[in-house]
């Protein structure tokens, strides 16, 4: 049985499991979010952008892309 866990969403890419809850970008609405079964989404980072990507350096600290500025 398939269930929505998030909507509203422009451009959701770079989806990745991790600590029990999924992690992605909305690519064109500039968001770096994550979401876990039976919660609400949580928006992370709020940038006037386009983000890329997402993971995690070996020591667990959170990275991203942001294409616009190409960092």
């Amino acid at each position: 049985m398939n269930e929505i866990i998030c909507d509203n969403l422009v451009f959701p890419e770079c989806l990745r499991w991790r600590e029990g809850q999924l992690w992605f970008v909305d690519m064109y609405d500039g968001k770096l979010m994550s979401v876990e079964p039976g919660k609400p989404t949580e928006t992370l980072l709020d940038k006037d952008t386009i983000l890329g990507g997402n993971g995690w350096l070996p020591d667990g600290r959170l990275i991203h892309c942001d294409q616009s500025s190409r960092k």
